[in-house]
């Protein structure tokens, strides 16, 4: 199995509406299917991405910001936001910075 060493988390659509960035999940991308039925497939559609790098304790911001473009630009969140760390753990131990993907499934906002 061809996998990366780091992870990501997983934040809930219903959480992330309410702004409340708590992971519930964890996950680690495998690049080829697996037959296992413990494995979750992220969804196809159309998503939003944002690249973040900077203080970790600022990606709460980074988040609200996301999630703020994304309706200022006319969509609205149809799935989970996913923060994908782009740097393994082991380079960042020593300092407070932190470099990732966020991701969420968006669709068109009805108005």
């Amino acid at each position: 199995m061809n996998i990366r060493l780091q992870a990501g988390e997983i934040i809930p659509m219903e959480r992330a509406k309410r702004r409340c960035f708590v992971e519930n999940y964890y996950f680690n991308p495998v690049q080829e299917l697996q037959e296992d039925e413990r494995m979750l497939i992220k969804p196809a559609g159309e998503y939003a991405v944002c690249y973040y790098q900077g203080e970790l304790e600022d990606l709460e911001l980074a988040f609200r910001h996301f999630l703020d473009e994304v309706e200022r630009q006319g969509y609205e969140l149809c799935g989970d936001v996913y923060e994908d760390d782009m740097v393994e753990d082991l380079l960042l131990s020593q300092t407070a910075l932190s470099v990732a993907r966020l991701t969420a499934r968006v669709e068109k906002a009805e108005r």
